[in-house]
């Protein structure tokens, strides 16, 4: 299953929540990940979509998901630090063709 940001906002601006969650983050907690075990992100990142993701890999390391990166080479790499992520900015987002191979991949299980 891929996952693109799911975001629905009031007519203030602000974003929905359920349980303190954004919509778009409880979807993916609260019902993705348990029902299919392993999600996928989008390949491109908007801005938004950078933020939905830095958010949800300190939500899901948190809860104990396993994060991976695919890289361009077709590598998987596990994430337990979401420092080298958040602060990679150069590496995972933009608009680069070899950013546009790159995604993330959330499990309940070790992939390894």
């Amino acid at each position: 299953m891929c996952l693109s940001p799911l975001e629905f906002r009031s007519e203030k601006g602000k974003p929905f929540k359920i349980d303190q969650m954004p919509i778009g983050a409880y979807c993916l907690f609260e019902y993705l990940i348990p029902k299919y075990k392993i999600v996928v992100s989008a390949n491109e990142h908007t801005a938004d979509g950078e933020r939905f993701e830095k958010n949800q890999i300190k939500h899901a390391l948190a809860k104990n998901i396993f994060v991976y990166i695919k890289d361009e080479h077709n590598q998987f790499y596990q994430r337990d630090d979401p420092s080298t992520i958040i602060n990679a900015e150069d590496v995972f987002w933009g608009y680069m063709p070899e950013n546009k191979q790159r995604v993330f991949v959330y499990s309940t299980e070790n992939l390894f």
